[in-house]
C-alpha cells in the first residue's frame, strides 16, 4: 500500500514542482519566517533538497542571515537515527548516501529543537509518508525523549492526501508548510 502511495505522491510532487518551484520556495520562506516561532529555537535543522523536493535553500539562507543556528542531517548508517551537524550556507559539504550532501565529521554535532522535514505526502492528522528508510522517524523518536522538539514538514500543497497509513513507529508532524500556508496538527 505504501509503495503505491509513494508512487502517487512522487507524481503529484513532480507536477507541483513543474508549475513553479522557485515561486513556491519564496512562499514557503515567507510563511516559515512569519508563522513559525523559529526565533525561540536553539537549533533549526533543515535539509538540502534532493530531486524535486521543496526547495528551502532561500529559507536557510535567510535564517543564516538572521543569525539562526542551523544544522543539516547526516545519515550515519542504515536503521540508525540521523546525526545533525552545525552548518551555514557556504560551508563545505560531503557526499552521502541516497544523494544527500552533509557537513563533514569535523562539524559540531548538535540536537535540534525545530526540524524542517522533507516528505512525499502528508495528511490532516500530521502523518508523514517518507521514502521508507525511517531515518526521520527514528531521529524524531530519539530527540523527543531528550527534549521538546517540533517537526515541520515542508511540501507542496499537492502532496496532501486525505488519509495515510500510520504505523506505530511513525512520528507525526507538528505542522506542514506548503506554498499555500501553514497547517498545524494536534495529537
Amino acid at each position: 500500500m505504501k509503495s503505491l502511495l509513494r508512487e502517487a505522491a512522487r507524481s503529484r510532487r513532480a507536477e507541483a514542482y513543474a508549475t513553479g518551484a522557485a515561486h513556491h520556495a519564496e512562499q514557503i520562506t515567507q510563511i516559515f519566517l512569519t508563522q513559525i516561532a523559529w526565533r525561540s529555537a536553539e537549533v533549526i535543522a533543515g535539509y538540502l533538497p534532493i530531486g524535486l523536493e521543496a526547495d528551502i535553500m532561500p529559507l536557510l539562507t535567510e535564517l543564516a542571515r538572521q543569525d539562526a543556528r542551523l544544522a543539516l542531517p547526516v545519515v550515519i548508517g542504515k536503521a540508525l537515527p540521523l546525526v545533525f551537524r552545525r552548518w551555514r550556507p557556504g560551508d563545505p559539504l560531503t557526499e552521502g548516501p541516497h544523494g544527500t550532501r552533509h557537513p563533514g565529521a569535523l562539524a559540531e554535532a548538535v540536537a535540534p529543537d525545530l526540524l524542517m522535514v522533507p516528505l512525499l505526502a502528508f495528511d490532516e492528522k500530521g502523518t508523514r509518508l517518507g521514502y521508507g528508510g525511517g531515518y526521520y522517524d527514528r531521529s524524531l523518536a530519539q530527540l523527543r525523549t531528550e527534549r521538546s522538539v517540533r517537526a515541520i514538514g515542508i511540501a507542496f500543497a499537492a502532496q496532501y492526501f486525505s488519509d495515510l497509513p500510520h504505523d506505530p513507529l511513525d512520528q507525526r508532524l507538528d505542522g506542514v508548510i506548503t506554498e499555500q500556508g501553514y497547517r498545524e496538527f494536534a495529537f
